[in-house]
């Protein structure tokens, strides 16, 4: 999903009835853009800020010559992120997170949940459309990123005999349980890399969550994706 709104509460809230449904009954990833925009200030956008969805956020790369330098890829500054209007953070995302970052989120969802390259400008990601190839970017490009990285990940189980759906539905929180989950555990096996530098204030204002740090952060939520060695932790 790449479209992004502020609807009220009450109508998130029914939306996010649906969502639960799909989820829990029939094992559904969803996964959503956290805008192009940089910090909002009015709360991070629907439906990125459901709990049954997916954050996705957005990275500049700097260097294809990887030498695990913070320089090397950083936070784009125009990664939307913040905390939900209306969702209080959920449990599997408040057990990965502590006490010190959840209460900087005031208690509330933060997004995104993950982040993967959006620079349209520095680091833009080539499709073929319409019988040529162009440059494209925004969270609106790295969100289907995430989604084939979950296609592939049901792939992946699909070939050890188990199932990705089934999987979501045994876990609470989904696929976003699952990669916290993971974040939370994983030992030698890092599925993801951590975004320590770059931020998203655009406003020019003091803001407490607006810099990529280690751990968790409102642009790039626990990393961007090493997809065979998350993989391998299933």
């Amino acid at each position: 999903m790449s479209f992004s709104s502020f609807p009220m509460p009450a109508t998130a809230q029914s939306e996010d009835t649906l969502l639960s449904g799909f989820q829990s009954n029939q094992g559904v990833a969803f996964f959503a853009s956290a805008g192009d925009g940089g910090f909002s200030s009015s709360g991070a956008s629907y439906p990125a800020s459901s709990p049954y969805v997916t954050g996705v956020g957005g990275t500049r790369i700097n260097s294809i010559a990887w030498n695990g330098a913070a320089s090397n890829e950083v936070a784009w500054q125009f990664s939307g992120g913040g905390n939900s209007y209306y969702s209080p953070m959920p449990t599997w995302q408040s057990s990965y997170m502590g006490a010190n970052v959840a209460a900087l989120n005031g208690g509330m969802r933060a997004v995104p949940d993950v982040a993967a390259v959006a620079d349209n400008q520095h680091s833009a990601v080539g499709i073929y459309y319409k019988q040529r190839w162009v440059m494209s970017g925004g969270t609106s490009a790295s969100t289907p990123i995430w989604a084939g990285i979950s296609a592939l990940f049901g792939q992946y189980l699909a070939n050890k005999g188990s199932s990705l759906a089934t999987l979501i539905k045994a876990t609470p929180g989904g696929f976003n349980g699952l990669l916290y989950q993971t974040r939370l555990t994983q030992g030698s096996s890092p599925g993801f890399v951590d975004i320590v530098a770059g931020s998203n204030n655009l406003l020019g204002t003091p803001c407490t969550i607006c810099s990529a740090v280690a751990g968790y952060d409102n642009i790039t939520g626990i990393g961007v994706p090493n997809s065979g060695k998350l993989f391998a932790n299933f």
